[in-house]
């Protein structure tokens, strides 16, 4: 399987794990504090950390020398279209912003986590080969 199949489905895990995780959590524990945007917030950082994971596999194989900072370059993009998104979720959302941006955070979190284990993972089978 290539190594982006291999991102996608890890990726669909992910995702799904969060929502499971999220859906008891809020259905529980943290009810009124429930985010109506968590499945929107896991289906959006999931697809655009596959857009960018996708062009820095293509960076890697490609013009492996500017990887580094290809990945600085698009993770500094991520994080600036990030926070509009959540300054534009909290202009017209009318719910407490604290939750919302917690729940952002750790779903941000878990996926560059695991964005940044996969790419070196992919840069350690491509020298030792």
């Amino acid at each position: 399987m290539s190594p982006l199949k291999k991102f996608i489905v890890k990726g669909i895990l992910i995702t799904l794990l969060l929502a499971v995780i999220g859906y008891f959590l809020f259905a529980g524990v943290f009810n009124p504090y429930y985010q109506v945007i968590l499945p929107f917030v896991l289906l959006f950082i999931f697809l655009f950390t596959t857009v960018i994971h996708t062009i820095l596999l293509k960076t890697a194989r490609k013009k492996p020398k500017k990887l580094v900072n290809r990945f600085l370059m698009l993770t500094g993009l991520k994080m600036m279209i990030y926070l509009l998104f959540m300054i534009i979720y909290l202009v017209i959302s009318k719910q407490d912003s604290a939750p919302f941006l917690l729940t952002f955070l750790i779903v941000y979190l878990v996926f560059s986590i695991f964005e940044i284990l996969s790419i070196l993972s992919h840069l350690k089978r491509v020298t030792h080969h």
